[in-house]
């Protein structure tokens, strides 16, 4: 067994060197495996059990692999299925790359790998980033990492979550710039900034955001701070945090709007002020302020007002029980006239009848009363 697989992994390395000598600058690409199987017809050769492959710096182990070439018969790609995992090393890092499906894309020197994809560089012993998403693209050539689907990445303490992101790195594989799109967030130690794409600049230690940003810092002991505006820029080096366009910042009752705003922090969790520039305005349950600058204190609350500064109260609303009696009041005394109105019109409706007086006089008389007033009339005669 040792023997036949000793004769195919150096048949193997004779045909690859053959094929890849036809390239430009190409690297030479050495497999081994169990078994395999060539398609000529088809430009294939199917490899199983324990399958590795060393390409350049990269090195990928799996279970199952199917190599393909193109026209030329020159090597195209090479899938590797059912578990796979691909180590890259540079002069002072190291990357790990594992995936349910991993395929090597020979000619544009890159790494495609999908289904619960992981990544992990190494500066020195420690893990420096760790990267997890549905798909990941390494491009040995550019030295950037795609990642689409799900994607968190850890970095230094924080934590970026993202639809889609894109990793760069310098030629020793150390990162120095994260890009986020889709529902992108940063996790800090002590609050979060959240918008439509964001971008982390290592060598700067600066994250700025955009589209809908909006921040959350917490507070020990006395709840949070959040602000939303159009863009944001959080310095780590300096602990400030700077927000533009349609500024809104709430703490507590406070509610305070500007064009622009900058959070200082005096390290740790705690914020030292809020300094708002620009035609700036706070309200809380008693009163509104308008100034052209407009510094908030957490500790001790409290706020200053510079430049044109003008306040509004606000006045407490008249209890609604003082003045009810009277609306009742007034409703009783004019529904009386109203009704008359309504019982004399319901009278007029009514048809006429005469008095009985009146009535007595247009009666017609009785013949049996008039004869007998004959009667007594001749016998008085």
């Amino acid at each position: 067994m040792n023997n036949m697989k000793k004769n195919l992994y150096i048949f193997l390395i004779f045909i690859f060197l053959i094929t890849c000598s036809q390239l430009t600058n190409a690297m030479t690409v050495t497999i081994e495996a169990d078994k395999q199987d060539f398609q000529v017809d088809q430009n294939t050769a199917h490899f199983s059990g324990n399958v590795k492959v060393d390409y350049g710096s990269i090195t990928i182990q799996s279970p199952i692999a199917v190599l393909t070439s193109n026209e030329k018969g020159q090597p195209d790609k090479a899938v590797f299925s059912k578990g796979a995992s691909a180590i890259r090393k540079s002069q002072d890092a190291s990357d790990k790359l594992t995936a349910e499906n991993i395929t090597l894309m020979i000619a544009s020197n890159q790494l495609i790998a999908r289904g619960n994809s992981f990544a992990s560089i190494k500066q020195g012993s420690e893990a420096a980033v760790t990267i997890s998403a549905d798909t990941q693209e390494f491009n040995n050539v550019t030295n950037e990492i795609k990642a689409s689907g799900s994607v968190k990445v850890t970095y230094k303490g924080m934590q970026l979550f993202a639809n889609q992101a894109k990793l760069t790195t310098d030629k020793t594989g150390k990162p120095y710039r994260a890009e986020l799109s889709g529902n992108a967030r940063v996790v800090r130690h002590n609050g979060t900034i959240s918008g439509g794409t964001i971008t982390y600049d290592v060598n700067s230690n600066n994250i700025s955001a955009s589209g809908g940003v909006n921040t959350v810092t917490s507070l020990p002991g006395s709840g949070q701070v959040t602000m939303r505006s159009d863009y944001q820029q959080y310095d780590r080096a300096s602990n400030i945090i700077i927000g533009s366009g349609h500024v809104r910042v709430t703490y507590q009752d406070y509610i305070a709007t500007g064009p622009k705003a900058t959070i200082y922090t005096a390290g740790g969790n705690n914020i030292d002020k809020i300094v708002f520039t620009g035609r700036a305005q706070i309200a809380d349950s008693q009163r509104k302020v308008t100034a052209n600058t407009i510094t908030v204190s957490l500790n001790p609350k409290n706020f200053i007002a510079e430049g044109n500064v003008k306040t509004q109260f606000v006045q407490k609303n008249v209890p609604e029980a003082a003045s009810q009696p009277a609306v009742k009041e007034e409703k009783k005394e004019t529904k009386e006239p109203e009704k008359e109105q309504i019982e004399q019109k319901e009278e007029e409706k009514k048809p006429y009848e005469k008095p009985e007086e009146e009535k007595n006089v247009n009666k017609p008389e009785d013949k049996n009363d008039k004869a007998a007033d004959n009667l007594e009339n001749k016998e008085n005669n």
